[in-house]
């Protein structure tokens, strides 16, 4: 990675911390711009989405069942336009579990078990609010029916076609902190269909102004989330407008087309 480093002039990152860039020296760090949010999306044709190269790359790395199957969806599927609501909005968070693994660091396995916490608490607590129409729960898994069975979604609703199905019928969406700390691709699905949002606090900076209480409200445990969700539910003009915010901001940063726009931009700009 560090002699990579050293060839390139320009290095993108979907992780970007200016702070945890800087162990690499400032040197590299100098190196490194911010890519953006992040979502599975593909385009029409698409070689790579075909069941030939699907199954190639499957044998190629080893693994069964690849995460990628069948995901193919262009950014039409994704975008949607903004709409008023003045009642009856809809809270949207389907999302897994992550089992501990034996053979990861400890800290990375206790990273994990905080995920895990955090997404059952939230779902949990969602469901209590009796005056929201929430809709979610976790994908089902051996690791979900140990742990916590009945909070497990039908398959139908996390898939990608029911999940993208389902994102078109919420007002509001959770995202909660990935793995190494990142920022989830809910985030970026939630952005890229006009919603507003209620967020786990971000470890990464992102190119362009997406601001804390305009494009998303901010939470660190799972009170803080349910007080984001009444406050966007009591307040049909500011979800409203934090909606608009991020189709604006899908607009300018999100679109896969833009986003490599502006980071040719950057490198000519240089």
């Amino acid at each position: 990675m560090s002699r990579l480093l050293d060839l390139c002039d320009f290095y993108f990152k979907r992780s970007f911390s200016r702070k945890r860039n800087e162990a690499f020296g400032i040197e590299v760090a100098r190196k490194m711009y911010p890519l953006g949010l992040n979502y599975h999306v593909s385009c029409p044709g698409h070689p790579l989405d075909k069941p030939y190269w699907k199954e190639k790359i499957k044998r190629l790395l080893g693994i069964e069942h690849n995460m990628y199957s069948n995901t193919y969806f262009s950014v039409r599927r994704f975008e949607e336009i903004p709409k008023y609501k003045r009642q009856g909005f809809r809270v949207l968070f389907a999302t897994r579990l992550w089992e501990p693994d034996r053979s990861l660091p400890e800290r990375l396995n206790e990273e994990r078990r905080h995920i895990n916490e955090m997404r059952i608490n939230i779902i949990r607590a969602l469901k209590d609010m009796v005056d929201i129409d929430f809709i979610g729960g976790v994908s089902d898994n051996p690791f979900s029916r140990q742990t916590v069975p009945e909070l497990i979604i039908p398959e139908a609703m996390t898939n990608r076609k029911g999940y993208i199905q389902l994102l078109h019928t919420a007002d509001i969406g959770i995202g909660t902190m990935g793995l190494h700390e990142s920022i989830g691709w809910k985030t970026g699905e939630y952005v890229a269909a006009a919603k507003a949002i209620v967020n786990e606090t971000f470890h990464y900076q992102i190119p362009g102004s997406f601001m804390k209480d305009k494009n998303y409200i901010e939470f660190a445990d799972a009170e803080e989330c349910i007080e984001g969700v009444r406050c966007l539910a009591a307040d049909p003009d500011r979800l409203y407008e934090m909606k608009i915010a991020n189709h604006i901001y899908y607009n300018k940063y999100l679109r896969p087309d833009l986003m490599i726009l502006n980071t040719l931009q950057i490198v000519e700009g240089q």
